[in-house]
């Protein structure tokens, strides 16, 4: 059940998705759902910078357009300044 490496498919990195410096691209998750916080937090926002691995992650109670718009501002603007990509 051994596969041969030399016949697995290569994949080519795109080199439009790397990042050359700390949070010029950063993705965003969030995971819906949670068990309510004693804060009436349900959600939990996530940041991760890909030149560094840099995880931020931030509870919140909505998942609304608005509401991560404000958080991206507060943990990654306002401390790293803007991202060329999200």
């Amino acid at each position: 059940m051994w596969e041969n490496v030399s016949t697995a498919k290569q994949t080519k990195d795109d080199p439009g998705s790397r990042a050359t410096y700390p949070f010029q691209i950063i993705v965003m998750d969030h995971i819906p759902s949670l068990p309510r916080s004693f804060n009436g937090n349900t959600e939990l926002l996530i940041f991760v910078d890909l030149f560094l691995g840099y995880v931020i992650a931030k509870a919140s109670a909505s998942r609304s357009a608005q509401t991560i718009a404000e958080t991206y501002e507060e943990c990654v603007f306002r401390r790293f300044g803007a991202s060329e990509v999200i």
